[in-house]
């Protein structure tokens, strides 16, 4: 849905100005901080699956 929504509004005329960025569509997850290190991410994606580890921030 969140990739959905980057594109809807990346093809939409509001976007006119936008060239040459990267727009990150990750959920927060390139803000910063330790629960962002890809380490944790790989961590917690081998504890048990994608959906485990975004139910903690669900």
């Amino acid at each position: 849905e969140d990739i959905a929504q980057a594109a809807l509004w990346l093809a939409s005329p509001l976007a006119s100005y936008i060239n040459g960025a990267v727009i990150p569509v990750d959920g927060g997850w390139s803000l910063g901080g330790d629960s962002a290190t890809m380490a944790t991410m790989a961590a917690q994606l081998k504890k048990g699956g994608l959906a485990k580890a975004l139910k903690k921030f669900f």
